[in-house]
């Protein structure tokens, strides 16, 4: 990781790793959508992702104790 995620970034992940997309998040909330996809890109490359389902995996990993 190249930084500490914010808790925004946290939150989104988390929601991702519960089964949505980005697509899906920015449908629930149309007038944060740009919002949403940004902040999703930001935790990607906070984490040293090239995807966000890279970005996933890594998030999954260093939260297993």
């Amino acid at each position: 990781m190249t930084r500490p995620l914010t808790v925004e970034e946290t939150t989104i992940l988390n929601q991702l790793a519960g089964g949505y997309t980005v697509g899906q998040l920015a449908a629930r909330a149309p007038s944060r959508a740009r919002e949403i996809r940004n902040t999703a890109a930001r935790a990607r490359r906070a984490l040293g992702a090239r995807t966000i389902d890279q970005a996933l995996q890594i998030y999954r990993a260093q939260e297993q104790p």
